[in-house]
């Protein structure tokens, strides 16, 4: 039986409405090859190529002392990009890393994600990459060994950003499988001459609002296309950029990337310093210039990623993309992630607000934190003064469990189990709330860390803790989780909290009062 023909995988990328010639999107014309198709194809059309560079492996000059007589080995990578018109618009489509040889700026954020939401089978997902905000943004990819659907993902459809997902089209006439990011990759067995027809396919499916049946819940946070308001916004990050008031900004890299391949990172025409971590500190460190720090400046500059036994960085991304902060303005709250800015719906942000006031509890469970106090100081004071039981750093490992975890900093004889932390980053918040679900969890399913929690306690002389502590398993409604804040802004609390702070608390609160757990939030302030 003949076989059809072959799929292959196409990655199209749509340009920017303001993208009126072919050139303008590629990033550095001169240094490539270019093809005029002209007549050849029933479409306006350019291949632009990029010569293959050859390079040593470095594991090749590894093996050398040992091996003197290894053969010469060398790797080459090829990039192709097609630039087309199709239904009014300029489309590329890439081939290798053919990305590479787009301008950054060129192409429609979140084309290919809005193309597969509205063109797949929600039940045939297979990956799914999200970002969760917070102060430390947490990028995550999530892959199933067959088709699902998006609850099987363990998507907080009020927290995370989709990203990227993979999944079977419902018309088959668009391909097989389809992943929607910055780019729709589509599988299909494709043709040269219906390349432009593909496009116009993909344009009709971007502009559709069926995925709102099944994904409306991405509306609650909506990318500003308005350009006066985007440039207010730009403005506000170099405001803070040169004042040095950072407040909730920080960096991240826009995409998902494997960590354990990248050694440092970098920022070019800063020197070749290289840092641990990605941060914007170490970058306001670098540049001596404050003053010419400019939205030009943020875009132009890029980040790279030292990977393992590599010669040099990649750089991989514009500064500017890796920003992530939060804005509010005039009742509103604009976030900045992966170079794009969304405004938080205001009725959502609203009632996220409301349900963290809801929560809040007796102000004078926690007296105020001194100055100069760090979280151990100030729970070590506490206990001696208020007569709480201090478990800060009584580690007991969970049943089964690979590393020993918390219990809590506090214990009352109210059963209030207290978690403390001073707030630098909504990272450590985000730290902090995670510490108190998984700790409540164990505690209520793992009859194992009861007991050694008892005996712990014990051994250290805290009998009366002890005591508190059922063998049994806790009735949740007996015991309350409480999350103490030192130095939470008291005005306008707990609004002041960055909005994606309140958003994870009101998340694993709802998490615990499923199972039965009460759950407060005590802003501490500092003498």
């Amino acid at each position: 039986m003949p076989r059809g023909p072959r799929t292959r995988n196409l990655t199209f990328y749509l340009l920017k409405a303001e993208i009126l010639e072919l050139e303008q999107a590629i990033s550095k014309p001169d240094e490539l090859t270019q093809y005029d198709l002209g007549e050849r194809v029933p479409y306006a059309a350019k291949l632009y190529v990029k010569s293959p560079f050859e390079s040593a492996p470095w594991w090749v000059t590894f093996f050398r002392q040992a091996v003197p007589d290894l053969e010469q080995l060398f790797n080459a990578n090829s990039s192709a990009a097609i630039l087309l018109r199709a239904s009014g618009r300029i489309f590329a489509v890439t081939f290798g890393y053919g990305r590479n040889l787009l301008e950054l700026d060129a192409f429609e954020r979140g084309f290919g994600l809005r193309v597969a939401l509205n063109a797949l089978d929600p039940d045939t997902l297979r990956s799914v990459d999200a970002r969760t905000f917070e102060e430390l943004t947490v990028v995550t990819r999530s892959q199933t060994s067959r088709a699902t659907g998006l609850e099987n993902f363990r998507i907080s459809e009020s927290q995370d950003i989709l990203k990227a997902v993979t999944g079977k089209p419902y018309d088959l006439m668009i391909g097989t499988r389809i992943t929607g990011a910055d780019a729709a990759k589509v599988t299909y067995a494709p043709n040269l001459t219906g390349l432009a027809e593909k496009c116009s396919q993909l344009l009709s499916v971007y502009g559709s609002e069926y995925y709102k049946q099944r994904f409306g819940f991405i509306d609650q946070l909506r990318v500003v296309s308005d350009p006066a308001r985007i440039h207010e916004l730009d403005e506000e990050i170099v405001r803070r950029l040169k004042s040095g008031e950072l407040g909730n900004l920080h960096l991240a890299p826009p995409e998902v990337v494997d960590l354990e391949d990248i050694e440092s990172f970098v920022f070019d025409r800063l020197g070749e310093e290289d840092f641990a971590e990605l941060d914007i500190q170490a970058y306001l460190d670098l540049n001596s210039d404050r003053d010419s720090i400019s939205l030009h400046e943020l875009k132009t500059r890029k980040v790279g990623a030292q990977y393992g036994g590599a010669e040099a960085p990649h750089f991989r991304w514009k500064l500017y993309d890796c920003i992530v902060t939060e804005v509010p303005s005039e009742s509103r709250l604009f976030v900045l992630s992966g170079g794009t800015w969304y405004e938080v719906d205001a009725t959502f942000a609203g009632q996220v607000t409301h349900d963290t006031e809801l929560r809040l509890g007796d102000s004078n469970l926690l007296p105020a934190a001194q100055g100069n106090e760090n979280e151990r100081q100030y729970n070590d004071r506490v206990s001696r003064e208020r007569g709480y039981h201090l478990l800060d750093r009584k580690l007991v490992t969970p049943t089964g469990g690979r590393s020993p975890i918390e219990f809590c900093d506090l214990m009352t004889e109210n059963r209030q189990l207290v978690h403390v932390k001073r707030r630098s980053r909504s990272s450590t918040l985000s730290h902090l709330f995670s510490q108190g679900v998984v700790s409540a969890e164990v505690f209520l399913r793992d009859s194992g860390f009861r007991q050694a929690l008892a005996s712990n306690l014990s051994n250290a002389g805290l009998n009366a803790a002890a005591r508190n502590i059922p063998m049994g398993r806790p009735s949740p409604p007996e015991w309350e989780v409480v999350f103490g804040i030192i130095g939470g802004e008291s005005e306008g609390w707990p609004g002041s909290l960055p909005f994606f702070s309140q958003l994870n608390f009101k998340n694993n609160a709802e998490h615990l009062e499923n199972v039965g757990y009460r759950v407060s939030l005590v802003n501490v302030s500092v003498g």
